[in-house]
This record gives structure tokens, sequence and C-alpha cells, in this order.
């Protein structure tokens, strides 16, 4: 039996307000945002997505031009934008899921979502979605993984991941709190800290997500070669053995 697909939160803020971002243009991350959201529902045509912007950014009518067949609910609000200037935007991000959780009529009729940040797709979706386990499922950076010595936990990959969604209200809403970019405090760390602390386990996804797009704060293009997911796939084979985070079948 086919496991019914959770609805996508696509995480957006088209106007920026971090202090030094690469792709800063209002229309060029617009553009950059329709196309992550076009490549998402060539992978999945039937899946109920909510974009939530943060910068107060009215997506509604774009949606529903460029793509009217797609089942798009479109939320905006305003970030408390000196905060994130001065914090981060894993602070503005943090808004963002709890705004849509608490406004999104896709979001509180579902049981558990898919959240990942604009600009952004997953080329391998449906092979990530295989191991969902009930409850939280993401990806994460680890270092001496192919040593012989203890490997280490760098952080929780935040720009996709699948969760339950009282999981994540129970867990992980208030993380943003935390967020002090200056200090070495990303969304990421703070993630970090919140699993390790719960001693969660078998919520690393154990194949790479094959995130492709780009990165707007950095302009990094986030697709990997064959080579390079080959290796990011080995470092999982081999945590498979290695460690209890990492999820199995």
């Amino acid at each position: 039996m086919q496991m019914q697909l959770p609805p996508l939160l696509i995480t957006s803020t088209i106007t920026i307000a971090d202090q030094q971002p690469v792709i800063g243009d209002p229309d060029e991350r617009l553009r950059l945002t329709l196309v992550a959201i076009g490549k998402w529902l060539e992978l999945e045509p039937e899946i109920q997505m909510v974009i939530c912007d943060g910068s107060n950014f009215d997506l509604s009518t774009i949606m529903r031009t460029q793509f009217p067949q797609a089942k798009i609910e479109c939320l905006h609000f305003q970030n408390d934008a000196a905060l994130v200037a001065k914090l981060g935007k894993g602070y503005g991000e943090g808004e963002i899921i709890n705004y849509a959780l608490d406004h999104s009529k896709h979001l509180q009729a579902a049981s558990f979502f898919i959240k990942c940040t604009s600009k952004v797709w997953i080329k391998n979706f449906s092979a990530c979605l295989r191991y969902w386990n009930g409850r939280f499922i993401c990806n994460a950076d680890f270092s001496n993984v192919t040593k012989f010595k203890p490997y280490t936990l760098n952080h929780i990959d935040t720009r996709f991941f699948i969760v339950d969604k009282a999981f994540y209200r129970e867990t992980f809403a208030q993380a943003y709190l935390q967020v002090n970019d200056p200090l070495r405090q990303t969304i990421e760390q703070c993630f970090k800290k919140i699993v390790l602390e719960k001693k969660l386990q078998g919520f690393i996804l154990p194949i790479w997500p094959a995130l492709a797009g780009f990165a707007g704060s950095t302009g990094e293009d986030y697709e990997l070669s064959r080579l390079g997911i080959w290796k990011e796939d080995f470092k999982r084979m081999v945590l498979r053995w290695r460690s209890p985070l990492v999820a199995h079948k």
C-alpha cells in the first residue's frame, strides 16, 4: 500500500533581512523559488504545498498564474526583521514554521509534514520518504565516519526534513529562540543539541537526499556530482554499522 503524501511546507523569504545575502534581489529570489516549486510538482504532481513567506510577500496570485492546477496554499506574515538580521536566518525560519503550523489548513489536517527551504528541491524525494519512521527523519553532517576513531555529529541539516507535527511542536518548535549566528549558534546546531539531549535514534537518512537548487545566503549550488552523492551514500552505509542515529528500513 502506497503511503499518502504529507503536505510540503516551503519556507520562503522573498525580501531578505540578512545583512549580506549573496542572492538578495527579491526578483531573483522569487524566480529561484518558482523554479524549485515547479521541480517539486514535476516530482509529485498531486502534492499539497504550503508556501509561507516571512517577509510579508503574498505569493497567492503568482501561484495561481504559474501553477493553476497545483494544490498550493499561500501564507504570508512579517518576521521580526530586526531579530532575523541580528541573530540569523534560522531565527526567521523557526518563526515561519510555527506560523504555518498555526494558520495552514493543509498542515492542520495532516499528522506529519515535509519541510523544505525555498529555492531547493529533493531529486530522490520518493526514496527518502520510504525511510519515514513515524516521528522525524532528516539529513546530518558527520566527520570521521570512515576513520578508525570516534565519529562526530557536526550538525543537523534543516534544509529538508520530514516530521510528525506533534513531535515538532514538542521538540523543535522553540529551537529558533536559541539561534545566534554571530556566536555560531545556528539553527542546525540548535537541532543537534536537542537530538543529543533527547538521545534520539534512527532519525538520520541512510541515503543522501539529493538536494538541487541554491542557497540564498551564500549562492551555493547544492547539487552534488554523481561521485559526490556516491561518497555521501558510502558514509551513510558505514554509519549504519557504527551509529544508532541512522534509520533502517
